[in-house]
């Protein structure tokens, strides 16, 4: 089976389930609508059209192309987010004219081939499903460029919490793996204004520090 994430030495197993936001906020449990063992599984390793790797009950939110690896054709970086309406909130508390999407997403890497695309990643986990109408829309960016993978996640709920965050990881592609090769965090308490920020480079190496991993996230994460 394919990884999205991929790190040395082994024995360590990457958390990267949530972002220290999400894990720290008020020490939640993990989201109900995190694991999706159906919808991943549906999901072929390769195919000819984008549309072939979209489960049904879900849809392709974002399309972002660019360069995974070094050769001159133009890969694709998808974005799934599910289209369960019970995942829809509207009304009280919310505004008239706002609704709130909980669905969650899956994040795909694909290669182009002249066959068409396959698939060399795939995570359910990486991007938080939002648990709350108070909470903001956590995917902040995705972006492809220079063979790297950019991808801002961040965590502010509009009540229940002062604590804000936002969270940057860096992949590359090689061995057929997404890995993360840098990871940023900043963090702050907007009632008592203090900040945090964590930068932990070359992510991928052999002499990294177990405790810096420790502070990317808690939540364990199967590689896939």
């Amino acid at each position: 089976m394919k990884r999205l994430l991929k790190i040395a030495p082994m024995a360590l197993v990457l958390q990267l389930a949530v972002s220290p936001a999400w894990a720290a906020a008020e020490d939640w449990d993990e989201p109900r609508n995190w694991k999706h063992p159906e919808a991943m599984a549906a999901i072929p390793a390769s195919a000819r059209a984008l549309e072939a790797f979209v489960p049904k009950g879900w849809r392709i939110e974002q399309r972002v192309p660019g360069h995974l690896d070094g050769d001159a054709v133009r890969d694709m970086v998808l974005v799934l987010r599910q289209t369960d309406p019970a995942n829809i909130r509207r009304g009280e508390p919310l505004p008239e004219d706002v609704e709130a999407d909980l669905n969650p997403r899956i994040l795909l890497g694909l290669l182009k081939t002249p066959a068409g695309y396959r698939v060399v990643a795939r995570n359910d986990r990486l991007i938080p499903a939002p648990d709350s109408e108070f909470v903001i829309d956590p995917l902040d960016e995705l972006v492809l460029e220079q063979r790297t993978l950019k991808l801002t996640i961040s965590f502010f709920a509009t009540m229940g919490t002062y604590y804000t965050s936002t969270s940057v990881f860096y992949f590359r592609l090689d061995d057929e793996c997404l890995h993360l090769t840098r990871y940023e965090d900043v963090s702050l308490r907007r009632n008592a204004q203090t900040e945090q920020r964590k930068v932990v480079e070359h992510v991928f190496r052999d002499d990294i520090d177990p405790s810096e991993l420790a502070e990317i996230g808690r939540a364990h994460v199967e590689l896939q």
